[in-house]
């Protein structure tokens, strides 16, 4: 059994599967596609319409082959029901280019190809779509010495990232300890108890997380198919190393700010009949939210702030592909705004990336609204009237400047949040939370424990959120005082104020 040899045998069977050509990229894809296809990772009705879908849009290429190519992808997406099609004729290049880049995952050409055949097609959508290599790559091993490293969902986050990013001309990251302890410490996050047995970390002093792909995939794929599993995936490092001859580091990979905008326009735009001038400005809020370094947006950047300001943002983009594995079905139906209301559809699209997996909003009614001095005693009873969750919008000027600025105060138990923020029982629902909207975008949550909202002399205090955020509604709530960590930052004239629930 290979894995009993000593080392040096182990390395000479790999180096005559070099030498015979078997290590060569398109070989080891070859072996991956048949993999794919033996343990098949789609389920019969997802591989029946996916085949079904790329043969009724597909053309025959120049070697009698049946092809996408960009044109056919944005026509797919336009008869499934995207109404937008100046969107789509920015975002939709993109979303293809997605398909495009990962084709030749682990490898990366200088100039990636233009059609895909319905293998590689396949192929693409397998890196794309959450929990599909996850559940391909689960790990294998022999006591501690690992086989094949049981892929993580952070590696399928990354693969999006890497493949809307652009190579920036900088030099490549030496290597980093305190970031190699970090990545360790995280390596079997999202993974079910058995595949954590074969987390490894994917980032030393051999390389980083864009090398160690090139190890999961060869070990993964080894041109024998031996009764133990294989080769360890240790025993790949040196060609690894040959294959990543050119090597480019992941931090020099970044997204451009304007890319990302126009994927996250659409996003907001939904199925929206005439996208409007609001969706481009609230993706513009969106997008500066998760970049600190303006123009452009690193991984680790990216991950940090999208995870914690924008949790659904990815599976949006994934359903954006999801048509393809299904035959047609009805569409979602449309919000339709309230006359006058704050609550633009672009902006509950906004708070639906960081609340879709806490509460629904397709029942959601306005049940207060005042342009007024208001009852402080009927926005407080509005806020506790919903038999689900309470939304209220609040919208102000800055005194000097006559900035306008948006703030929403979710809580999910507003009349129990009065009283203490409560522990939620699926750690993926949100508690009570501030969300600033506009003219920027960032959410500070609130502390398990800690009074969500007051309500004292007249003043409604929000008050216990991260960063130390307190929000201050004056008596007749004809201001707002913002402050963080105990400075005041912000005093608005109030114009407006919504309580939105079920």
């Amino acid at each position: 059994m290979a894995s009993d040899l000593n080392s040096k045998l182990e390395v000479g069977e790999i180096l005559e599967w070099e030498h015979d050509g078997l290590m060569r990229p398109e070989r080891v894809l070859e072996r991956l596609d048949a993999k794919l296809n033996e343990y098949s990772w789609l389920k019969e009705t997802e591989q029946a319409a996916l085949r079904q879908n790329f043969d009724a849009y597909s053309i025959t290429g120049s070697d009698g082959e049946k092809i996408w190519d960009e044109t056919i992808f944005i026509k797919f997406l336009t008869d499934e029901g995207s109404k937008n099609l100046h969107l789509l004729t920015d975002a939709g290049p993109i979303l293809f280019g997605i398909l495009l880049r990962l084709v030749n995952f682990p490898f990366r050409p200088l100039t990636p190809p233009t059609t895909l055949n319905y293998t590689q097609f396949s192929r693409s959508l397998f890196w794309l779509l959450p929990e599909r290599a996850e559940r391909f790559f689960g790990g294998s091993g022999v006591g501690d010495k690992i086989t094949v490293r049981a892929r993580t969902p952070a590696d399928t986050r990354r693969l999006l990232f890497e493949s809307l990013a652009d190579v920036q001309p900088q030099s490549l990251q030496i290597y980093n300890a305190a970031l190699a302890d970090e990545i360790a410490e995280h390596k079997g996050v999202g993974l079910d108890e058995v595949s954590a047995n074969f987390a490894t970390t994917n980032y030393d002093r051999d390389g980083d997380q864009i090398y160690h792909d090139l190890l999961d995939v060869l070990s993964a794929t080894q041109p024998v198919d031996y009764p133990n599993g294989g080769h360890y995936r240790d025993d790949f490092r040196t060609i690894a190393k040959r294959l990543h001859a050119s090597p480019i580091s992941l931090e020099q990979l970044q997204i451009p700010q304007k890319r990302l905008e126009k994927i996250v326009k659409l996003l907001i735009a939904g199925r929206e009949s005439n996208a409007s001038v609001e969706s481009q400005k609230t993706a513009s809020i969106i997008v500066e939210g998760l970049t600190k370094v303006k123009g452009s947006i690193s991984w680790y950047d990216f991950d940090r702030e999208q995870r914690r300001k924008t949790p659904y943002l990815l599976p949006e983009l994934y359903a954006m592909f999801s048509p393809l594995l299904t035959t047609p079905n009805n569409p979602t139906p449309e919000f339709h705004q309230t006359t006058s209301s704050n609550l633009t559809s672009p902006i509950l699209r906004q708070l639906s990336l960081l609340l879709a997996g806490t509460v629904s909003f397709g029942d959601i009614k306005l049940i207060h609204q005042t342009t007024l001095s208001s009852n402080p005693n009927l926005l407080v009873a509005s806020l506790k009237l919903s038999s689900d969750f309470s939304l209220l919008l609040i919208t102000g000027n800055l005194t000097l400047s006559k900035e306008s600025h948006l703030f929403a105060f979710f809580s999910p138990s507003p009349s129990e949040d009065e009283q203490a923020i409560a522990k939620r029982e699926d750690p993926a629902w949100e508690t009570a939370l501030i969300v600033q909207l506009e003219p920027v975008f960032d959410v500070f949550r609130g502390r398990v424990g800690h009074p969500a909202w007051t309500y004292t002399d007249d003043e409604l205090i929000f008050s216990g959120y991260e960063q130390g955020v307190q929000l201050k509604l004056s008596p007749g709530a004809q201001r707002l005082r913002v402050a963080r960590s105990g400075s005041e930052i912000l005093e608005l004239e109030v114009t407006k104020l919504e309580v939105w629930g079920e």
